[in-house]
C-alpha cells in the first residue's frame, strides 16, 4: 500500500473533521518536541558541535546555552552566535 503524502493530505482535507485534524496536529507537535528533546540530551555548554548553515557551509563551534527548543552555538571564528535546532547539530569528537 504505497500512499503518497499528497494522497494522505487530500484524504485528511476531505474526510476528517476539524476536531480530527486538530488531534493530528497535536500528535505531530508532541512528536516534534520529543525529537528535539532526544536530540538535545547529549548537548550541554562546552560541547563541540557542527551544523550546516542555509547556504550549506559547515559551521563548527561550541555550545554556549541550551534551551528547550534551541541551542546557542558560538562558532570557532568568533563571530555571530547562532541559535540552532538541536536536530541540526552533530557532536564533534574530541
Amino acid at each position: 500500500m504505497a500512499t503518497t503524502l499528497s494522497e494522505v493530505i487530500e484524504f485528511i482535507n476531505t474526510n476528517m473533521t476539524s476536531t480530527d485534524r486538530s488531534a493530528i496536529i497535536q500528535a505531530m507537535n508532541s512528536a516534534q518536541r520529543r525529537l528535539e528533546q532526544r536530540a538535545a540530551a547529549d548537548l550541554y555548554p562546552g560541547v563541540k558541535v557542527e551544523f550546516k548553515d542555509r547556504s550549506g557551509a559547515t559551521i563548527r563551534g561550541t555550545v554556549k546555552k541550551v534551551n528547550r527548543r534551541t541551542i546557542f552555538v558560538q562558532p570557532e571564528n568568533g563571530f555571530t552566535q547562532w541559535r540552532v535546532s538541536p536536530q541540526l547539530l552533530k557532536v564533534v569528537p574530541r
